[in-house]
């Protein structure tokens, strides 16, 4: 990511992850958090290892990314997250707006349970 990018996606999310400072410690700050946020998304590495990179416990770690990872999904949602559901094959939009630019296809399938002679535990199995 470069640099504006990064920078603009702060500007938006800076007013949900920001928090203020108290009487005992300063609050983390919000280039912190995305900073953390983005890394832990980017590399899959734990809380544990995330800890020593960014100087951020694992314990604040473990709050900050789900938080900033809400703000994220919250700002960009409307712009770049649009989400299209196809249930059983029926499309419940046209089909012109499900070639528009930015789109996410899920389908949805029947979950059936595990058979009776093998599978897992009762797991449940998607059904192409």
């Amino acid at each position: 990511m470069d640099m504006d990018t990064y920078m603009d996606l702060l500007s938006l999310v800076t007013p949900e992850i920001l928090k203020k400072d108290t009487g005992m410690r300063r609050a983390i700050t919000p280039y912190e958090r995305l900073t953390a946020s983005l890394r832990f998304l980017a590399t899959g590495r734990s809380y544990i290892d995330l800890e020593f990179t960014t100087a951020v416990s694992k314990q604040s770690l473990s709050c900050i990314v789900p938080e900033t990872c809400k703000a994220i999904y919250s700002v960009l949602k409307k712009e770049y997250l649009k989400i299209i559901l196809l249930a059983h094959g029926v499309s419940f939009v046209q089909e012109e707006e499900f070639n528009a630019s930015g789109c996410i296809k899920f389908c949805c399938h029947p979950v059936a349970t595990a058979p009776v002679t093998g599978g897992g535990f009762g797991v449940p199995y998607c059904i192409p």
